[in-house]
């Protein structure tokens, strides 16, 4: 044991003999209490929200451009508080170097975030793209405070294209999740495997209000036939195909049921009962003439028929629609980090390129989806993307977009 040592342990036993029995059960500490109060501490901050990445990344920006306009130097002002040490430190000095180290402790977690991302096979997809972006990020930034925002540091992370891999990564990932929810949405809601059922708006037609009933004439045909041996059978000159015995809608003859009905409009007949269900159906030309296609009266308007409530699957389709905003959202992130690194006017070209890029894809893979420019206006100022529905018919676009509908802002 050295002298320095010896000294130290004959003077902690002096103190230690010099102190009175009860003196000294007062100043023992009892077991395990240290250890209780570091707990009861750690759960009183852990409750604390702690502050975002971003807010910290700004403040420690804060301090670069302030020593920017000094002419300094990130690295030479943490040499300088190294040097003058802790207890000598102005106000201004601990709080660069408290904006420091807590920017440096975010960087550290969120590499240990996405490292541990990366590992977990089991953890969501899009949790996993968040911390990777969050990571992103922060070691862009540490390199920009570091470096006291040089130009030559963005050149030399363009140059080494390892950010450049990690973003395509990125949306590859964040495309092939998208592909995959709306396959979900189209088997929920198939579009082209059902039309869309159709309703009148408004009364149904009097079909008296067309034409009259021609009971007599329906007799004479009926005894015509009987005379002739007919009996409801073609003699294959092309009487079954005379409207004035045959309704040529259902192709039946005309009895006291089923009534002949004369149309002034052009003179044709039909049955009574083909004819009312005729003009009063959903068909585009229920408003004309079967036999001429002469117009009876104006189209009435149709709409979509409300389908049942189907809870279970508004509820999947809610579900599906809130994931591919979050999506959205992670897109929009993505492209701020391509922004960043290639300047601030690429990130709404990014983000476009990103949604025509998806768009081509949706086309290859035969998804029913697509984006369309919104008429929304985000924070920017520039306008948005509406995920929408349908499909090309004649060099028409027809499209129908479900409640669900969200739009993407940048």
């Amino acid at each position: 044991m050295s002298d320095l040592q010896n000294t130290l342990y004959e003077s902690l036993n002096r103190l230690h003999s010099d102190l009175s029995p009860t003196t000294e059960a007062h100043i023992t500490i009892p077991f395990g209490k240290v250890a209780h109060i570091r707990l009861t501490f750690e759960s009183k901050i852990a409750q604390e929200q702690p502050e975002s990445d971003a807010v910290l990344a700004t403040r420690a920006l804060a301090n670069v451009d302030a020593l920017i306009r000094q002419d300094r130097t990130y690295a030479a002002q943490l040499r300088i508080a190294e040097t003058i040490g802790l207890s000598h430190l102005t106000t201004h000095m601990l709080d660069f170097l408290q904006d420091h180290d807590n920017f440096y402790r975010a960087v550290i977690r969120g590499r240990q975030a996405a490292n541990a991302a990366v590992k977990d096979e089991e953890m969501d997809l899009l949790e996993r793209v968040q911390r990777l972006i969050a990571d992103l990020r922060n070691v862009y930034n540490l390199n920009i405070i570091y470096e006291t925002r040089h130009p030559g540091v963005t050149r030399r992370i363009q140059e080494a294209g390892q950010f450049d891999a990690e973003i395509r990564e990125l949306g590859k990932l964040l495309g092939d999740e998208v592909v995959r929810l709306l396959r979900c949405l189209e088997a929920l809601d198939p579009y082209f495997d059902k039309e869309v059922e159709l309703e009148n708006v408004g009364p149904d037609h009097d079909i008296n209000d067309f034409g009259q009933e021609i009971q007599m004439v329906i007799d004479c045909f009926q005894e015509d036939a009987k005379a002739g041996g007919l009996d409801g059978e073609s003699d294959g000159d092309g009487q079954d195909r005379d409207h004035s015995r045959r309704c040529c809608i259902c192709i039946d003859e005309y009895t006291m049921q089923h009534p002949a009905f004369l149309l002034l409009r052009c003179g044709h007949i039909l049955g009574a009962p083909c004819l009312d269900a005729w003009l009063n159906g959903t068909a585009a030309s229920a408003n004309l003439c079967p036999h001429c296609r002469a117009q009876l009266c104006k189209r009435r308007a149709r709409r979509p028929k409300p389908s049942p409530p189907q809870t279970q699957t508004e509820q999947e389709k809610k579900a599906l629609y809130e994931r591919l905003q979050r999506i959205g959202k992670l897109f929009t992130e993505v492209s701020r980090v391509y922004g960043d690194l290639h300047g601030e006017g690429k990130f709404v070209e990014h983000f476009n390129g990103t949604m025509r890029g998806l768009n081509g894809r949706f086309a290859r893979e035969g998804v029913t989806f697509w984006f369309c420019r919104a008429n929304v206006r985000g924070r920017l100022g520039v306008r948005g993307w509406r995920l929408t529905r349908g499909v090309l018919r004649v060099g028409t676009e027809t499209e129908r977009v479900g409640e669900g509908e969200f739009e993407v802002e940048v």
